[in-house]
C-alpha cells in the first residue's frame, strides 16, 4: 500500500506548491496533465531515470 496522504489534501498541496508526477496526480487527485504542461521540477531517482513534478496551481491556472 502506498504511502500517500488522505484525498483532502488538494488545498494544503495548493497552498505549499508540492508537486507531483503524472500518476499521482491522476490516482491520488484525480486530475490530468495537458499534454503541453510543463514541468516544475526535475527529480533524479536511484535507475539513472529522471521523473518531472508538476504543481497543481500550474494545472488549475
Amino acid at each position: 500500500m502506498r504511502n500517500y496522504p488522505s484525498r483532502g489534501t488538494e488545498a494544503e498541496a495548493l497552498e505549499k506548491g508540492w508537486a507531483f508526477g503524472k500518476g499521482r496526480l491522476r490516482d491520488q487527485y484525480r486530475m490530468k496533465p495537458k499534454p503541453d504542461a510543463k514541468p516544475d521540477s526535475y527529480v533524479k531517482n536511484h535507475y539513472n531515470g529522471s521523473l518531472y513534478g508538476i504543481t497543481i496551481s500550474s494545472l488549475i491556472a
